[in-house]
């Protein structure tokens, strides 16, 4: 038997409605605003896999340039884009960086220190499927954890709270992938080879303290490698505040090996860097360079474990850059 609908319910609820709103408090001010936020990057996490599939040159990469773009000015950021083009095993590829620049802040900071560059790749893998598909490589992981990461840290690190003793660039790079499957060659790392050669023909490499490059920190099983390319001393850094702040157990500090990534660009130019990266995504590694490199096979909880160990190696890497 169908109900007739009540007809004073509706006035009833929107008395109730009125009545309540009359009582309703301005929320909880949330714990510190420099607290790293989960729920903030899952939700950039969440918008950068909905814009599919984002090889170098498409147009799903330019709308995540405006969206990159669109958070840091949101921040009040100066965004400065770095757009060149190259040759690639596909043909020339228009590409193009982001970056921001922000002073310190700290008590008697110089200025014009030795900087600290953060960066992460925003590019995904072209994925040919064996049944002649279209790309469906969406990189949840390998290019949208670290976007993710780099986007929330930019509103932390922005903070009048958050204490920055050296001059600070957070770099968005774009073309880290090789066009072809293999990385082989110059076909890889087009965004941050661009940006290191730009830092060494303006003569700027002096000014440069270090670089770390953030990739691949969104899985459910995080455990960042302890890469041999890396200057040991700024790895070591991290590790160590890891294990002081109850994170240790997501950094592999035993088992060792090279990693091939953006980080080999700065040291080309003599930029100490390291790359924090988990370069085992599944069992084995089975699930990196695959379509289902999803935000499903992402954890939220390691987004924020991986921004918090950088966070928490932070002021140990200002104070190593200025003793350079």
């Amino acid at each position: 038997m169908q109900k007739r609908p009540n007809p004073v319910a509706p006035a009833l609820l929107a008395l109730l409605a009125t009545t309540l709103s009359c009582f309703t408090t301005d929320p909880a001010p949330p714990a510190s605003s420099t607290t790293f936020s989960e729920a903030n990057a899952w939700a950039h996490l969440e918008a950068i896999v909905n814009f599919g599939p984002r090889p170098s040159g498409s147009p799903a990469n330019a709308d995540l340039r405006d969206y990159i773009e669109a958070n840091l000015q949101s921040l009040g950021l100066e965004v400065k884009r770095e757009p060149f083009t190259d040759s690639t095993p596909v043909g020339d590829i228009d590409f193009e960086n982001l970056f921001v620049d922000i002073p310190p802040n700290a008590p008697g900071a110089d200025p014009a220190g030795l900087s600290l560059i953060v960066g992460t790749h925003f590019d995904t893998k072209i994925i040919e499927n064996e049944d002649g598909s279209p790309n469906r490589f969406v990189g949840a992981n390998d290019g949208g954890s670290g976007t993710a990461i780099l986007l929330e840290l930019a509103r932390v690190m922005t903070q009048e709270d958050f204490q920055r003793t050296a001059p600070l660039r957070l770099l968005f790079i774009d073309g880290e992938e090789a066009l072809n499957f293999q990385w082989e060659g110059k076909d890889n790392t087009y965004g941050s080879r661009y940006h290191a050669n730009k830092l060494r023909e303006t003569k700027q490499v002096p000014n440069i303290g270090a670089v770390v490059i953030l990739d691949m920190l969104g899985d459910k099983d995080l455990k960042i490698f302890h890469d041999t390319y890396s200057r040991r001393e700024i790895l070591e850094l991290f590790q160590e505040a890891a294990a002081a702040n109850g994170l240790g157990q997501y950094m592999e500090t035993r088992r060792m090996m090279p990693i091939k990534d953006d980080h080999l660009s700065f040291q080309s130019v003599g930029i100490p860097a390291v790359d924090l990266i988990d370069f085992e995504y599944g069992d084995q590694n089975l699930i990196w360079h695959t379509n289902n490199d999803t935000i499903e096979n992402c954890s939220s909880r390691s987004l924020r474990n991986a921004a918090n160990i950088f966070l928490a190696g932070y002021p140990a890497l200002e104070r190593w850059i200025e003793k350079q």
